[in-house]
């Protein structure tokens, strides 16, 4: 992967409230260091300190907070 190349990825669907995501890497030349929650129920999914990120794009939201189990 050269530098300022964008790569696809497979989605990442959150396990928590099941959200999708579309994902692809970027590279860049200096070190990125960062996070990414998801956006329904602010789990965190992915962190990295590299100079390859991903960028995260919601493809379907899923459902927060899970409904409760009838008792």
């Amino acid at each position: 992967m050269a530098t300022w190349d964008f790569q696809k990825a497979p989605d990442k669907v959150c396990p928590q409230c099941e959200t999708v995501y579309e994902v692809q890497y970027h590279q860049v030349p200096m070190k990125d260091v960062d996070s990414f929650n998801c956006f329904t129920c602010g789990l965190e999914l992915d962190s990295w300190k590299s100079t390859r990120y991903p960028i995260f794009k919601l493809k379907t939201k899923g459902k927060w907070p899970k409904d409760e189990p009838a008792v």
